[in-house]
């Protein structure tokens, strides 16, 4: 694996794989804390876990961390972030149309894989713009392919446009199989939980450099179209 996020993040990687050993995956996380220390990493390296070929460590013992092979064909897809199953809405500056969109993202993808854990400061005007939201939607609207887990990061939660939360807040709702959806923001009160909807929200510790799980369950929204009370079935370490 190009970065042993289970040693740089050990305790949100051990909630993250105990879910999937449990078979408790939840259908949308959020990963809150300050940039540049795993959001990206944590995202990649367990989309990677969810769809590895040839797991280590932790079949039989959960006691012990599962990790994916970072060598089967998956593995290196993913950790190039070329896998038919990775989707990413990342803040984009103002664009023309479409193409000049997906050529930004595919720029920004390009520093990420160089550096993961480099802090990419967006220009203030720069935002995760509502036709890759759409774009992103109308893709999980296929059937996935057989044996796959696709993953979508909606990254920096709070350079979103608030019609592009409107379209992710329809897919929170109604989640479609075999997709987990992945939020990070700084902060921990963007909130688009809706009735028995899976989440799981834990806070990456810049000070100590790991995780801890996140014990209130106070969501206050940021966003005003989607500032709704609601009930929220959490999904368990």
């Amino acid at each position: 694996m190009p970065i042993n996020i289970a040693q740089l993040q050990p305790k949100a990687w051990a909630i993250l794989t105990r879910s999937f050993q449990r078979d408790r995956v939840a259908s949308t996380y959020l990963f809150h804390g300050l940039q540049g220390v795993g959001h990206w990493s944590l995202f990649v390296s367990f989309a990677a876990l969810l769809n590895c070929e040839n797991r280590t460590g932790g079949e039989v013992n959960e006691s012990e961390l599962l990790l994916p092979c970072g060598t089967c064909g998956n593995c290196r897809k993913i950790f190039s972030l070329n896998f038919e199953g990775l989707l990413f809405a990342v803040p984009l500056p103002p664009h023309k149309n479409a193409n000049e969109a997906i050529d930004l993202t595919c720029e920004y993808l390009d520093k990420k894989k160089e550096e993961p854990f480099a802090v990419l400061a967006p220009k203030a005007s720069a935002n995760i713009p509502i036709g890759v939201a759409r774009q992103i939607k109308a893709n999980l609207t296929l059937k996935a392919p057989v044996g796959i887990t696709r993953m979508v990061l909606f990254y920096r939660m709070e350079n979103m446009r608030p019609d592009s939360a409107d379209a992710l807040l329809k897919l929170i709702e109604e989640p479609p199989p075999d997709t987990v959806i992945v939020l990070t923001s700084e902060k921990p009160a963007i909130s688009m939980a809706r009735p028995n909807d899976p989440w799981l929200n834990f806070a990456v510790n810049a000070a100590c450099f790991s995780s801890t799980i996140c014990p209130s369950r106070k969501y206050s929204s940021t966003i005003s179209s989607l500032s709704r009370s609601s009930r929220i079935r959490w999904a368990r370490d």
